[in-house]
C-alpha cells in the first residue's frame, strides 16, 4: 500500500478505497471498520513513506456499510518515496 501511495503522490495524487470489492459499487451492508484500524493504517503509511501527504478516513456508504478512504495529495516540492 505504501508503494501505491508513493505512486499517487508522484503523479497527481489520488484515492485508494479499502473495503469495496473491484466488481462492486458498495461495501457489504454489515461491514464495520474500527477507528483503531483507520489510525493504524495512517500511522503505518506515514512510517513507510517520505513526502507523502494523505488523509485516511472511515466512510459510510448509502447501504450503511463502512470502508476506508485514503486521499493522497500530489507531492509539491520533492519526489515521494518509501523508506526502503
Amino acid at each position: 500500500m505504501a508503494k501505491d501511495c508513493v505512486a499517487f503522490a508522484n503523479a497527481r495524487g489520488g484515492t485508494l478505497v479499502i473495503g469495496i470489492e473491484d466488481s462492486e459499487e458498495l461495501p457489504p451492508y454489515n461491514q464495520k471498520i474500527s477507528d483503531e484500524l483507520v489510525e493504524n493504517i495512517r500511522i503505518r503509511i506515514s512510517e513507510l513513506t517520505i513526502n507523502v501527504g494523505l488523509n485516511v478516513s472511515k466512510e459510510t456508504a448509502s447501504n450503511g456499510g463502512e470502508y476506508i478512504k485514503i486521499d493522497i495529495l500530489p507531492s509539491q516540492a520533492t519526489i515521494a518515496s518509501t523508506t526502503k
